[in-house]
């Protein structure tokens, strides 16, 4: 791993590796779309869910481990941090947008959306001026009771208008089966993913302190900690809340909480999908860590760590690729599908290649704030 604190490579293997599952829910939603075909679809988007929670604890992470090891140079973070944030609300937003636009009918519907791309631009533009000015421990325990607050909301904050809903539905969700405003056409939901988002800077926190002391064996420890009590809470509160109506402790008034507590609650996130699928993407990063140095692994650490560099354009890519192109093609299903999936990562792993071989982040800017070295080009 090196004592390069400026990057931690491990973070950009994990990155490439939450877009793997990004790439395989995708392909999963637009190719297997016939009625015969639910129990795929249903299984590999299952399997992809891993991709969003891993990616914003990483994203997250990041933040936390450069305030720590670039500590006086975090003007210049901010500054980069800023640019980027802005232009993923911006351009990344519009480019989006033109990918739906056969799926949705016409570019206004599908505009009026919030990416999981928004919310880690509105993330990226005061993430450091907070994880600079609040201490750890607050950061954890205003992220915690902000994401019990947003389910809060989400039940008893009551609206009857089309706008109220549609306000709702962009800052914490709606209650799952809720009749959805008219403006937005798919949401995720700004506050409870900023809270994901900010609580991991903490995370990243800790990684910097081990990384600046050379104790990387610690970090590795760390993420087995930190997967197995995340997997340890989501498995016993779900094993829980099921005996509990098994055994009639629950009344049957209480089954419209089921999606809250339920494993595929994704829009907002549940806390037994956020604390499940963020613990599985934890345990892989735990993984990458434990197999950095072992030759077997090393061609596959390679390929996603290239993902990883360059995870804005791929996740860009995947949905022209997916989104726009697959969706429009309306394939039937063939038992070679997989061979379908290997060509699809393998075209986008080769446009990645170009892309990071010709320093392509470096066009992720709209260079607004100039004060941001090239050597933080791909840390947000």
């Amino acid at each position: 791993m090196g004592r390069n604190v400026d990057r931690f490579p491990v973070f950009d293997v994990a990155r490439g590796t939450a877009m793997l599952f990004v790439l395989l829910s995708h392909f999963a939603n637009e190719y297997f779309r016939g009625p015969d075909n639910e129990f795929l679809q249903d299984l590999l988007t299952e399997i992809g869910m891993v991709a969003t929670p891993t990616f914003v604890i990483i994203s997250g992470t990041m933040l936390g481990y450069l305030s720590v090891v670039r500590q006086g140079d975090l003007a210049r973070i901010k500054a980069k941090f800023i640019d980027r944030g802005l232009f993923y609300l911006v351009a990344g937003h519009l480019v989006i947008s033109v990918a739906y636009w056969p799926m949705c009918g016409t570019l206004d519907r599908s505009f009026w959306s919030c990416y999981i791309t928004d919310v880690l631009g509105l993330c990226l533009l005061y993430g450091p001026t907070l994880v600079q000015h609040v201490g750890a421990r607050f950061r954890v325990l205003g992220a915690v009771l902000g994401f019990f607050a947003c389910w809060a909301a989400v039940y008893y904050w009551g609206t009857s208008t089309e706008a109220g809903l549609d306000v709702k539905m962009l800052l914490v969700g709606l209650e799952p089966a809720t009749t959805k405003g008219e403006l937005w056409w798919y949401v995720f939901p700004i506050l409870p993913w900023t809270c994901v988002y900010v609580g991991s800077t903490v995370i990243g926190a800790r990684v910097g302190g081990l990384v600046e002391r050379g104790l990387t064996d610690e970090v590795e420890s760390l993420a087995k900690t930190l997967a197995l009590s995340s997997l340890a809470i989501s498995l016993s509160t779900a094993t829980i809340w099921r005996a509990a109506r098994m055994t009639g402790i629950v009344e049957p008034d209480a089954a419209r909480w089921l999606p809250w507590l339920s494993g595929g609650q994704k829009t907002p996130p549940g806390p037994i999908y956020l604390t499940f699928f963020g613990g599985v993407g934890l345990a892989l990063l735990y993984a990458l860590i434990h197999w950095r140095s072992s030759p077997l692994w090393r061609p596959f650490l390679s390929l996603v760590g290239l993902l990883g560099r360059a995870s804005f354009f791929v996740f860009i890519l995947q949905y022209f690729v997916y989104v726009t192109l697959l969706y429009s093609l309306h394939l039937r299903y063939s038992w070679a599908w997989p061979l379908y999936f290997l060509f699809s990562v393998a075209v986008i792993v080769g446009c990645a290649y170009v892309w990071d071989r010709h320093n392509g982040n470096r066009l992720l800017s709209f260079r607004v704030l100039r004060m941001a070295p090239r050597s933080l080009t791909s840390c947000a």
